[in-house]
C-alpha cells in the first residue's frame, strides 16, 4: 500500500512583543484602612496616577508626558490600568509606594493621606485580572 504525501505545514506563533504592561492598583489609607476605588471617581484617580508619574518621572527630562495612560476598570478589588510595554518597568517603579494628601484633591476625608500599592503587573491583562492560584496537594 502506498502513502500518500500530502504538504501540510504546521504554523506556530509565539507571542513574543506585547505592546501594553498592565498593572492592578489598590489605593490605601496609611492607618491600615483600604479606600474602595469604587469611592474615587476616575478623573481623580487619573490625576493621583498622572502626579506619582510626573513626580517620579518628571525628573528625568519630563519623560512623564509620553508616558500613555488607560484605566481599564475601576472596581473594589482594584483599579486596572494599560500602559505601553516599554514604560512599565518606570511607571510601576512610580507608583511602588506613592502617597499624597487627599487635601490637595478636595475630598471629603482631606485630613489623610491616600497611597498606592501596586498589587499584580504583567505583560498579559489576564495575568493581573485573573484570580490567584492557589495550589492543594491532591487527596
Amino acid at each position: 500500500m502506498k502513502r500518500l504525501k500530502t504538504d501540510r505545514k504546521e504554523f506556530h506563533r509565539t507571542l513574543r512583543l506585547f505592546p501594553y504592561g498592565y498593572l492592578l492598583l489598590q489605593f490605601i489609607i496609611p492607618n491600615g484602612s483600604t479606600t474602595t476605588s469604587t469611592q474615587l471617581d476616575a478623573v481623580t484617580i487619573y490625576s493621583i496616577l498622572r502626579l506619582a508619574i510626573s513626580q517620579s518621572l518628571g525628573t528625568i527630562g519630563g519623560a512623564n508626558a509620553s508616558v500613555n495612560l488607560d484605566i481599564l476598570n475601576i472596581a473594589e478589588e482594584g483599579v486596572t490600568i494599560r500602559v505601553p510595554e516599554s514604560e512599565l518597568k518606570k511607571v510601576w517603579a512610580a507608583l511602588a509606594g506613592f502617597h499624597v494628601s487627599l487635601e490637595s484633591f478636595n475630598l471629603d476625608n482631606s485630613s489623610q493621606e491616600l497611597g498606592v500599592v501596586v498589587m499584580k503587573s504583567g505583560k498579559v491583562l489576564q495575568s493581573v485580572v485573573r484570580p490567584d492560584r492557589t495550589w492543594s496537594p491532591p487527596s
